[in-house]
């Protein structure tokens, strides 16, 4: 399976839910037409798991470009990885200190492009909102300290979403380089997520990342040159606290030793299951 074939998968399987009702309001709980009554309904229930997982803001990967000014969220998963064999962890916390401004924290653990354990801070500046403009969009500038061989990378990106009833689409294109521009990665995320009740979400998260890098750091070193998840994924609101599980496919291409004669490369694919805790506030 290559990289394109692998990413183009998922993202076929989030395009079936496009022809779903009219759009609702992005960060509601509620499909009924807007009024006024509605938007006080939907202030009070902002700081809920059940309004942060509804706007799509509680998924494994991909982020959702809504933001609630005043409110915070937090979410963290530990699971396995079968296509690296390993165990690994997850975690995010982000506070919005305005209605168009979120600042984030991402924090990763388990092999990858970098350090076993990797952080990621940033934000999210919300640039349109989909009641007024039909779409909803933000973007997004991050930091990775650690990212390759513990060089930092600047990673910029846009996030995209948008409401088809009960049914939300979001894409994310993130592309991070180091100031040398010798060690860059692209990644791309997509998630459909669809509201069974105001409890439960149930959706697919996909993320692929391609490692640009042609940094001499990488000479006769075991690299890894994409890897891809496809998880189906669900999450229970209890107030302001939700659980959250994902289980699907997980696939790696590694290359080593990099630029020696016997170089190799070899494809590894399993199961990837986590589970977590969520609370919005």
């Amino acid at each position: 399976m290559t990289f394109a074939r692998a990413l183009i998968a998922p993202s076929t399987i989030m395009c079936l839910f496009v022809a779903l009702p009219a759009a609702a309001e992005p960060a509601s709980l509620d499909v009924q037409p807007r009024d006024r009554a509605e938007s006080e309904s939907n202030k009070a229930s902002r700081t809920t798991a059940a309004a942060a997982a509804h706007a799509g803001l509680l998924l494994p990967s991909v982020m959702a470009p809504s933001v609630f000014a005043g409110s915070a969220f937090a979410t963290a998963r530990s699971g396995y990885d079968g296509a690296s064999d390993s165990v690994i962890a997850r975690a995010v916390a982000e506070g919005s200190i305005t209605r168009f401004l979120a600042l984030r924290v991402d924090f990763e653990h388990g092999p990858s492009m970098g350090p076993e354990n990797r952080l990621r801070i940033g934000g999210r500046l919300r640039l349109l909102d989909e009641a007024s403009n039909g779409i909803d969009a933000a973007a997004a500038l991050f930091y990775d300290p650690n990212e390759f061989r513990e060089e930092g990378n600047i990673v910029g990106g846009a996030i995209l979403g948008k409401r088809f009833g009960r049914m939300g689409l979001y894409l994310n294109a993130l592309f991070g380089s180091d100031p040398e521009g010798d060690d860059q990665v692209l990644e791309l995320r997509a998630a459909s997520l669809y509201r069974v009740s105001d409890d439960l979400q149930i959706g697919l998260d996909a993320r692929g990342r391609y490692n640009l890098s042609s940094d001499e750091k990488r000479a006769g070193t075991q690299t890894r040159d994409w890897e891809l998840h496809a998880l189906p994924t669900a999450s229970y609101a209890l107030g302001p606290f939700a659980l959250v599980a994902e289980a699907g496919l997980s696939a790696q291409r590694i290359t080593g030793p990099f630029g020696e004669p016997n170089e190799v490369s070899e494809t590894n694919t399993g199961v990837l299951a986590m589970v977590g805790a969520a609370g919005a506030f």
